[in-house]
């Protein structure tokens, strides 16, 4: 897990579309690097947008 995840600004999360075992398995790996992480539950554009413009500002 640690060479597919590298060193991004922020870990997104689409909870209805992975398995429990990929989060919880991601989530230990972000932590351990201090890589931020963000959930949304839908894996709808509008959604990541948000959370994208929320963590970054306006797109």
């Amino acid at each position: 897990m640690k060479k597919k995840i590298g060193r991004p600004d922020l870990l997104v999360f689409f909870t209805g579309t992975v398995s429990h075992k990929m989060v919880i398995s991601a989530s230990q790996e972000a932590k351990r690097n201090s890589i931020p992480i963000a959930h949304i539950h839908t894996s709808s554009a509008s959604a990541l947008e948000s959370l994208l413009a929320e963590k970054f500002g306006k797109l």
